[in-house]
């Protein structure tokens, strides 16, 4: 991913397959960005740093036992089927956020 990829070469959007390229600051998190006029909103739909590296700690996790893949898939398997969702609740992030803060 964006924290372990080289300064030089070709990076693609799974999502869209457009060219993007590395971001590495010093404030923000290494990630990749679509250049500008980009029209693709499949990938990480702007999910939080704690979002990305639940997937990529899940992903890197995974990796361990076979091949993995992202997206949306269907997969017809007779016997058994895992699914691993994680998912994006900004609102339910902002409601825990509200009755956590001290005042």
């Amino acid at each position: 991913m964006a924290q372990t990829a080289g300064t030089t070469g070709e990076f693609y959007c799974p999502g869209c397959l457009a060219p993007v390229y590395l971001r590495q600051g010093e404030i923000k998190q290494p990630h990749f960005a679509h250049r500008a006029g980009a029209q693709c909103h499949t990938f990480s739909d702007n999910e939080t740093p704690q979002h990305l590296a639940g997937k990529l700690q899940l992903a890197t996790y995974c990796q361990k036992f076979g091949q993995v893949t992202q997206g949306f898939r269907v997969w017809a398997i007779i016997g058994v089927m895992y699914l691993i969702l994680i998912t994006l609740l900004t609102w339910f992030s902002r409601w825990v956020e509200k009755r956590m803060t001290v005042k």
